[in-house]
This record gives structure tokens, C-alpha cells and sequence, in this order.
């Protein structure tokens, strides 16, 4: 059922004037919902409209808006001092395609109050070319093959260990449905920030071991495995050299790391002492 007062109301208004188009209901849960959404302001970004299903859950919007962008600045901030000690490398850290940027926030009067985010997702302009992973399981009824998720895990956990260590926060949501990629662009992005928990200082070790299970956990899912044991179904990429990724991702699931940092670089030595570091593109097999 539409959060919108009636279904004629195609658009919202921000304060500033600018209107936003409703193109299509994404999707919702018991706080928000989510639609597709096009302005004239943005012509070459399709955006995505949360909004809360009550006016009582303004505030988490409002800390949602404030992460991001803090996420946006320290990603910046990274991203120039990486280019200062790097002169002339053409590389590119690019953490700021990890979360959604923040376009606009609001409380629309012609929606009862209610506050409203603009998101971007830099990962791609075209919000049709991003696809949550637990629908690789759920509607496309296919599994990633071995190599495919060392892609999708290895830069959900850069993400991960860069939210822990630079802003000093847990990420809260790393379902599977929460997890956005772009298949023939390897790029990985995590959407909702709502449940982001700040902290004083480093982020505690049982937090970090209980985030990094969950990320393992999704992408254990969507290798058709069971992620409370860390089985994956056989594959030919995991015969011979290929059997210790499954030992890699039991090892995830049960070693207590320091961080999540530690973890990521853990993960892609085994996987460059497996199959070395070549270009993989997305692959699935049916279920």
C-alpha cells in the first residue's frame, strides 16, 4: 500500500522549489518506503525517495540524513589525502560508492509531515542496473558461483571496515536485501544507514566480529549455501586449490578478528593465494 495521500499526487515539493517526480513504488518495510523518482534538477541521476510510514519516525530520517553525510565528507577527506601521498596515481579509493549520497531532506507538509530523503546511489545512474542480492536467490532462483562472490565480499567488507574505522560506526543492517550491487560493474553498495550505532571511540570487538559474520552470512546466501555453517554447495571452481575458499569463509564465520580491516586484507591474500588476481565476471548457476 502507497505511504502517498492519494495515488494522484505524483509529485513531492523539497523546500527549495524543487519537485520530484514519482515514477514507481520500490519497496517498503515497517518504518519506510521507497520509490523511483526523477527531477529536473538531476536530469542524469535516477534517485530514490524514503520515506517514513508515520511522522513519529521522523528522527530516524533526520540521524540517517546526518550519517550520510558524514559518510560523504570522510570519504572526501580519505580520498584527497590518498591523492596527496600518491602524486600522479591514477587510482582511486572510491569509498564514497559504498552508501547512498544524499541529494535532499525534507518534512513535506503535503504528505502529512512527513520527512522525506532524496537518495543518489553512485554506483550507477540507472536504478535499474542495481540489484539487491537476496533477489539473485529469491526471484532469479540462481547462486553466484565461487569467484563472484569474492568480489561482492571483498568490497562489502572495505565498505564495512571503512564505516568502522573512519567514522567510528556499526553499520546495524547488513541483511542481504539491504546489500545493492551492479553485476557487470563489480560494484557493491550498502543502502540503508538508518540503524548506524556511533561510537565514542573504536568500534568494540564483539560489534566487529558480530558485522563481519553478517556480512559473510549474505554472501554465503547468495552462493546458495547455508550461512549459519558456512556450507556451500560444490562447484568446479572449488575443486582442488579451489576447496580452501570454503575453509576461507568457515574461517570468517569463526575466527574472532581485530577488525574488519584485518579481515579484508585475511580475505584477499587466501583468495590471491587460491586463484590469483584476475578479472571474474558476474556468473551464476541455477539453483
Amino acid at each position: 500500500m502507497s505511504t502517498f495521500k492519494t495515488e494522484k499526487k505524483i509529485t513531492v515539493t523539497a523546500r527549495d522549489g524543487t519537485s520530484y517526480k514519482i515514477m514507481e513504488r520500490l519497496g517498503g518495510n515497517d518504518k519506510f518506503n521507497y520509490y523511483g523518482v526523477v527531477s529536473d534538477k538531476y536530469p542524469e541521476q535516477s534517485l530514490i525517495l524514503k520515506i517514513v510510514i508515520d511522522k513519529s519516525l521522523n528522527a530516524l530520517l533526520d540521524r540517517e540524513a546526518y550519517i550520510l553525510s558524514e559518510l560523504t565528507e570522510e570519504a572526501k577527506r580519505v580520498e584527497d589525502e590518498y591523492m596527496i601521498n600518491h602524486s600522479g596515481s591514477e587510482t582511486k579509493l572510491n569509498y564514497q560508492m559504498g552508501f547512498p549520497k544524499l541529494i535532499d531532506n525534507f518534512v513535506s507538509n503535503e504528505q502529512d509531515d512527513k520527512r522525506i530523503l532524496i537518495l543518489g546511489l553512485e554506483i550507477s545512474p540507472v536504478l535499474s542496473e542495481i540489484v539487491p542480492i537476496n533477489l539473485i536467490v529469491e526471484i532469479d532462483k540462481m547462486r553466484v558461483d565461487p569467484k563472484t562472490s569474492v568480489w561482492i565480499l571483498g568490497k562489502l567488507l572495505k565498505i564495512i571496515a571503512f564505516a568502522h574505522d573512519r567514522l567510528k560506526c556499526t553499520v546495524g543492517n547488513l541483511d542481504a536485501e539491504n546489500i545493492f550491487i551492479v553485476k557487470e560493474f563489480h560494484l557493491v553498495s550498502i543502502f540503508d544507514w538508518s540503524k548506524v550505532l556511533l561510537h565514542p571511540e573504536q568500534v568494540e570487538k564483539d560489534l566487529v566480529v558480530n558485522e563481519l559474520k553478517n556480512a559473510v552470512k549474505s554472501v554465503i546466501l547468495i552462493l546458495g549455501g547455508n550461512p549459519e555453517d558456512g556450507s556451500i554447495p560444490d562447484h568446479e571452481q572449488l575443486e582442488g586449490e579451489g576447496e580452501k575458499y570454503r575453509e576461507l569463509l568457515k574461517t570468517l564465520l569463526i575466527n574472532d578478528f581485530e577488525s574488519v580491516y584485518d579481515a579484508h586484507h585475511y580475505f584477499y591474500e587466501v583468495v590471491r593465494e587460491i586463484w590469483g588476481r584476475k578479472y571474474h565476471p558476474y556468473s551464476t548457476v541455477p539453483i
